[in-house]
């Protein structure tokens, strides 16, 4: 009887001491299949989204949308507002004028100075009029970030060659700081927004050219 007692104690001894040494290596083997699969395929959380660039955040703005119309029309300013391509990593500072505003223009930015003493196809006036469009849109987008604060006040040259724009601050002290500066002496900023390649100031009046 002892020496059954004694072969059952071994025989336990040597299962326990078995599982102790065969669990771990199961454990070692699914931790190194996990991790050769999470190297593989890296899990990207569910929540992963793009910070809004300038496009996204104009195309979110009601007021705006007759110029993002316009601006969608020129390859190199959607490929500003988009920061994509060889404007990728290039931070802008656009000045939008409300759509109201556009409206008000006894001219608008596609169209031309009439002449009626010439004469020209259509095809002519479809290039002249997307030239049009691209000078008008380029005196509202100035290099670089402005952040409408002590140092801002002056004239900035726009993407429009020889057409710099002016900022002035009231004598306001409202809140936002950005509410008490004016564009050109006459057109209110009325918002602002931004994003990763720049600042929108949406403005209640038009920069002509």
């Amino acid at each position: 009887m002892r020496l059954l007692n004694q072969l059952l104690n071994i025989s336990i001894i040597f299962l326990v001491a078995s599982a102790q040494l065969i669990v771990p290596q199961i454990v070692l083997d699914q931790t190194a299949e996990g991790s050769q699969r999470i190297m593989t395929q890296p899990a990207v959380p569910e929540d992963f989204t793009s910070p809004p660039m300038l496009s996204d955040q104009l195309s979110l703005e009601p007021q705006a949308s007759i110029f993002f119309s316009y601006a969608r029309e020129s390859a190199k300013l959607s490929g500003i507002l988009s920061g994509v391509g060889e404007y990728s990593g290039q931070k802008y500072t656009v000045f939008v004028p409300t759509n109201k505003a556009v409206m008000t223009l006894a001219r608008k930015p596609h169209q031309s100075v009439e002449d009626g003493t010439i004469e020209i196809t259509d095809e002519e006036a479809e290039r002249q009029s997307q030239v049009n469009v691209e000078r008008w849109l380029s005196a509202h987008f100035i290099p670089g970030t402005i952040g409408l604060d002590k140092g801002a006040e002056g004239e900035h040259q726009t993407l429009l060659d020889g057409k710099p724009l002016s900022l002035s601050r009231l004598p306001s002290h409202h809140t936002p700081e950005w509410a008490n500066w004016r564009v050109n002496s006459e057109s209110h900023i009325i918002a602002k927004r931004e994003a990763p390649n720049g600042i929108i100031y949406l403005m209640e009046g038009v920069i002509e050219v």
